[in-house]
């Protein structure tokens, strides 16, 4: 994508402004602070991809119209990979297209625009990012390949394929799910949590229970039946009073008592006693019951003790069938993860990047950026995430170079170059005169005293407060 002009009306801190970009590949835009430069930066972005940093919902959009305008639009013309003449043209308050297509919305403009982008993203979406970069598409048959390679039996691989017909993450997913399950019934069988290492050496132990132990708790149980039975017949016989409901006689105005299905005369001292007795009784009956059911789980916990005993070569099998196969989903989970099989591969397809990257750093002087399997960045020999404001800058730099150059897009803006040191920025600009042949339009943007010298190669375009702007 080659930018041959930019146009704003109203947009931010610009008024109006027509930024010619036909001179060369190589644009700096530079100024005093409040100058305009970030308003200039967010118009293009904000033309390409109908997105912006400065609002977060679209009906704010309008906030960006310069104060005092009722609407503004911007413009950015271009030439396609293609050579064909386009642009886009979009409206300020709603994001509107008001002409021409909506531009290459792919990662690769919105990475181009933004350098911070790519390395703020997380892993996942670094790596799908770099799948499409690269173009890498992953056969189901490649993977069963490694797979088969893995200590893996025939039977998971084959429940493994149609997993991947989803997908890596739910492939992924599912084994763990598989290793769960597996892994809960080894623990109902064994009666204790699973181990690593404890689930292969696992034995089930002899319970110390005995058949004469269980005919005599079978008698106890019994036993307790029938003294409940006989207690509940008691609560029966004695059960007449409920509580009792008095209310008068509608002809005598006698006291009456309802008292379970029954009606009598209304007298405190057979309810009282009424009462007491099933108190008492219904009390017992409990009593008895309770007593019953802790004998009979006892003999139920005897009788599984048996059963166990009877079964242990059997548990002992199904124990250790269950332990493999939660050790197989283990395995599996592990090389379906994003860091297993899916890095392997996306690994041994990132020379193209990590060979660009290479180059960046020789010619510049600059430490080198290495993308990992995993997605971690290396700044030398440092994480990315522990480099210093300057040493991320650089990062960012040359993997938006790289991005910008695999995927063909030829559009590389680097903002706040004014974060490098005098050193650095000779570093920069040595950097760019040795890329500005790679893409078509290279557009940077700094906080300067003044416009600097630099290569006639590189048109410098100076902006004043009112956004004025001049060549340099």
């Amino acid at each position: 994508m080659q930018i041959t002009k930019i146009s704003c009306d109203n947009f931010l801190q610009i008024k109006g402004m027509d930024l010619d970009m036909t001179e060369g590949p190589v644009h700096l835009v530079c100024g005093l602070n409040e100058s305009g430069k970030s308003s200039l930066h967010e118009a293009v972005k904000f033309a390409l991809l109908g997105e912006t940093a400065r609002v977060t919902l679209k009906r704010d959009y309008k906030q960006m119209v310069r104060l005092g305008a009722k609407d503004g639009a911007v413009r950015v013309d271009y030439i396609d990979e293609e050579g064909n003449h386009d642009y886009v043209h979009r409206e300020v308050s709603t994001g509107k297209l008001l002409g021409g297509f909506e531009g290459e919305q792919a990662f690769a403009v919105a990475e181009a625009m933004d350098a911070t982008k790519y390395p703020a993203l997380n892993a996942k979406h670094q790596r799908d990012m770099i799948r499409e970069l690269l173009n890498i598409v992953i056969d189901p048959n490649d993977v069963v390949a490694l797979l088969k390679r893995q200590e893996l039996t025939e039977e998971t691989i084959e429940m493994v394929k149609p997993m991947l017909r989803a997908g890596f993450e739910a492939a992924h997913t599912e084994a763990k799910n598989r290793q769960s399950e597996a892994r809960a019934k080894w623990e109902q069988i064994a009666g204790e949590r699973w181990g690593t290492a404890k689930g292969a050496d696992w034995k089930p132990e002899k319970k110390p229970v005995v058949q004469a132990v269980i005919d005599a708790q079978e008698k106890a149980v019994a036993k307790a039946l029938k003294l409940f039975e006989q207690a509940n017949q008691n609560v029966g016989s004695t059960g007449s009073y409920q509580g009792g409901h008095s209310f008068p006689c509608p002809s005598c105005k006698t006291q009456l008592v309802v008292s379970g299905h029954s009606v009598k005369l209304a007298s405190d001292e057979p309810d009282k006693a009424a009462m007491k007795a099933s108190t008492a009784a219904k009390a017992e009956a409990d009593k008895l019951r309770d007593a019953w059911s802790k004998q009979r789980g006892h003999l139920e916990s005897l009788m599984s003790d048996m059963d166990f005993n009877n079964r242990m070569e059997e548990i002992e099998k199904e124990a250790s069938k269950l332990d493999k196969q939660v050790h197989q989903w283990l395995l599996a989970a592990e090389l379906l993860a994003p860091d297993g099989i899916p890095g392997q591969i996306i690994g041994e397809k990132l020379k193209p990047l990590n060979d660009r990257l290479r180059d960046s750093s020789v010619v510049s002087g600059w430490d080198q950026v290495i993308i990992s399997a995993s997605m971690d960045i290396m700044i030398g020999t440092i994480p990315y995430m522990l480099g210093s404001e300057s040493a991320q800058w650089r990062a960012q730099a040359m993997i938006a170079e790289a991005i910008s150059f695999l995927s063909g897009i030829g559009l590389i803006c680097l903002d706040r170059i004014d974060v490098l040191d005098l050193p650095n920025r000779a570093k920069l600009i040595k950097w760019i005169m040795s890329i500005k042949d790679d893409h078509n339009t290279i557009l940077m943007f700094g906080t300067l005293k003044e416009p600097p010298k630099l290569p006639k190669d590189i048109v410098v375009h100076w902006m004043e407060v009112g956004n004025e702007v001049k060549a340099a």
